[in-house]
């Protein structure tokens, strides 16, 4: 990233997800990748719209501040929180975002306004499995991005 460049998450839940949570990781950490991807044909069935977003968080305030998700989540030490999403829909077979094909993510700071200091990191994606136990790692999908580097001014 120079200057005002930022990395933008896109992804696709073909589940919706009780918790979806980005992190910073050093580049050097060794995520793993967890999802799966399958070559077979899928039929997907119609279905209705839904609930993004709960109007009442089951969560308090200061467990988004100061998750007791996870933390050290696969022996992977997270430098700080980007996004945390409660309660997230699967997303659509469109094509476009805007009908709900895919989500994106523009990564600007942590998640508490904090500055990205300069610096080598790579983004890692959890997504809690629907029956899942937030505390348990093997709960959750997981999946690392490439290395992208900070370099303001």
């Amino acid at each position: 990233m120079n200057g005002t460049d930022t990395p933008t998450v896109i992804y696709r839940l073909v589940m919706g997800t009780p918790l979806l949570r980005m992190d910073l990781i050093d580049s050097n950490a060794n995520g793993t990748r967890t999802s799966r991807r399958s070559d077979d044909e899928i039929e997907f069935a119609q279905h209705a719209n839904q609930l993004t977003n709960p109007s009442i968080s089951k969560r308090s305030v200061m467990d988004w501040v100061s998750s007791k998700v996870c933390r050290d989540c696969g022996s992977v030490e997270t430098l700080g929180l980007l996004v945390e999403r409660e309660y997230v829909a699967r997303n659509t077979i469109a094509p476009t975002a805007q009908a709900g094909g895919y989500s994106t993510v523009n990564i600007r700071q942590f998640a508490n306004g904090t500055a990205i200091p300069n610096g080598n990191y790579r983004i890692m994606v959890r997504a809690l499995k629907i029956t899942g136990n937030p505390q348990f790692e093997g709960d959750y999908e997981m999946w690392t991005s490439p290395e992208l580097q900070v370099k303001r001014p």
